[in-house]
């Protein structure tokens, strides 16, 4: 299925790749004959214009499907059926496959770097089994499925959730460029046999938004931080760098202005691997995260596996997850938070875990956060099962903190 291309044109009629890659201003050096940049129009458009365009209307897409599907027993399932109530790129476009979201063809995401994308979503299952629990997942192009929360199954009609940050490209591969990445919503139930997905009219839902180009494909632009950019007057001269009374200094105020929106500071980390344990008690234990997916401006680091610092100010969405391997009679509950700078938390679920037919406990906490640099973020677990608990450390199971800097 093809990428959906740019959808949003320039007033002059272009269509240009986005996001755009600001240009580097040179300012002239008489001793050595190199002379300033040109201060033309259609560089500024496609610096300064182009970059209001695409952060104005980030690709975006939420769909429902609202006619029950039926889930088998045991299985992962793709939730199909998801009708946009917004896609401002056309990314639902598979006929035959009625649950995928194609990422969008842009200037960064080659083939072997895709752009990150925030994804979230919901399943309701309609069953009632106390000896069952239901998944919530993530699946990009048919690869291994991100699991959510594992909500144990009860007298009521239960909902699960999954929040992650994917990676995706609309480039596809060398030898067929126009077939990319795609994104779906995965369900699973277990209560011993097939149950449908609608319930007293709450419907499954995804939701994906583009937070930030590929790292990968071009690290150079990453910057710490872009200068505050004061108001011209009708006297001020632009340079490139040089600074001082009148002057703007376009490569600082245009430029790394617009290379930080396209790569602001965002990061999966997970734990991948680790034998940490969780133990029994009225103690909070943080994660100890050991992998890195993505981390634009290093706020995570071995030397602090446990927390997130943040590379700069502003308000962040935090996603925080644990899968714990159950004991053979599983007693107690099971909670999850977010704790900030070591003093502020914000709760996060908490849950009785399934007692028979487990396939363990997986919680979740996600929170919109205000943090000045260097404030730091953990996730942080407690249970009283009366022995210490294990987590499933493999990929697609494994814990995971998230963090995307939303604004200043």
């Amino acid at each position: 299925m093809a990428a959906p291309y740019r959808t949003i044109h320039m007033p002059d009629g272009r269509v240009d790749m986005l996001p755009p890659q600001p240009m580097t201003w040179q300012d002239a050096v008489p001793a050595t004959g190199q002379m300033a940049s040109p201060l033309r129009s259609v560089w500024l458009s496609a610096d300064a214009g182009e970059a209001v365009v695409w952060h104005r209307q980030r690709p975006l897409f939420q769909g429902t499907a609202t006619t029950a599907q039926s889930i088998p027993n045991t299985a992962y399932t793709a939730i199909t059926g998801l009708a946009a109530l917004v896609d401002n790129y056309g990314g639902a476009n598979d006929t035959s496959n009625t649950g995928r979201y194609y990422g969008p063809i842009t200037s960064t995401g080659q083939p072997s770097a895709g752009d990150w994308y925030l994804v979230s979503g919901y399943v309701p299952m309609n069953f009632t089994a106390t000896t069952g629990i239901v998944i919530a997942g993530v699946r990009v192009s048919g690869g291994t499925v991100q699991a959510g929360g594992r909500v144990p199954g009860s007298a009521h009609a239960e909902t699960a959730m999954v929040v992650d940050l994917v990676q995706m490209t609309g480039w596809g591969t060398a030898t067929n460029s126009y077939l990319g990445d795609w994104v779906e919503l995965m369900a699973y139930q277990s209560s011993g046999a097939a149950a449908t997905t609608l319930v007293s009219g709450k419907a499954p839902a995804l939701t994906v938004r583009w937070v930030c180009a590929s790292p990968a494909a071009s690290s150079s632009q990453v910057v710490a931080a872009p200068g505050i950019p004061h108001t011209w007057t009708a006297s001020d001269i632009w340079t490139a760098d040089a600074t001082g009374a009148g002057k703007v200094p376009l490569n600082r105020e245009l430029r790394d202005a617009v290379r930080f929106m396209n790569y602001p500071p965002i990061a999966r980390v997970t734990v991948d691997g680790s034998t940490q344990t969780i133990p029994s008690g009225a103690t909070w234990t943080s994660l100890s995260f050991t992998t890195e997916y993505v981390d634009t401006h290093s706020g995570w680091a071995p030397g602090t596996p446990t927390k997130y610092i943040a590379p700069k100010a502003g308000l962040y969405y935090v996603g925080g997850f644990v899968n714990l391997i159950e004991a053979a009679s599983p007693v107690g509950y099971r909670a999850i938070r977010l704790l900030q700078n070591g003093t502020t938390a914000y709760a996060g679920w908490s849950m009785v875990p399934q007692t028979t037919g487990t396939l363990g406990s997986a919680l979740n906490a996600v929170g919109l956060i205000r943090m000045a640099a260097g404030d730091t973020i953990e996730v942080q677990v407690q249970q009283t099962q009366g022995a210490a608990l294990s987590q499933y450390t493999n990929v697609g199971n494994a814990g995971r903190l998230i963090a995307v800097w939303m604004s200043q």
